[in-house]
């Protein structure tokens, strides 16, 4: 995914006492060769003494298609 060019949807950092602070993160970018939306949820964790974790999901869905399937969810307008 092209980082400089995804669009942050969400951000959350939250804070536990004694437990850490947890990041998480939504994003939508189109794919390099521009054939599809990717939406990108990542989450990290970080405390005392402890190592980061890290989870990544990534899902993919082509323009076509999501194009489609926002034509076969729309309404009839009177307004054409």
């Amino acid at each position: 995914m092209n980082q400089q060019h995804g669009l942050l949807l969400a951000r959350l950092v939250e804070r536990w006492p004694g437990a850490g602070v947890d990041v998480r993160e939504t994003s939508l970018a189109l794919s390099e060769d521009g054939d599809s939306l990717l939406l990108r949820r990542y989450w990290e964790h970080y405390s005392a003494g402890d190592r980061a974790i890290c989870l990544e999901r990534c899902h993919r869905i082509p323009v076509e298609r999501l194009v489609r399937w926002m034509i076969c969810q729309g309404e009839a307008s009177d307004r054409l």
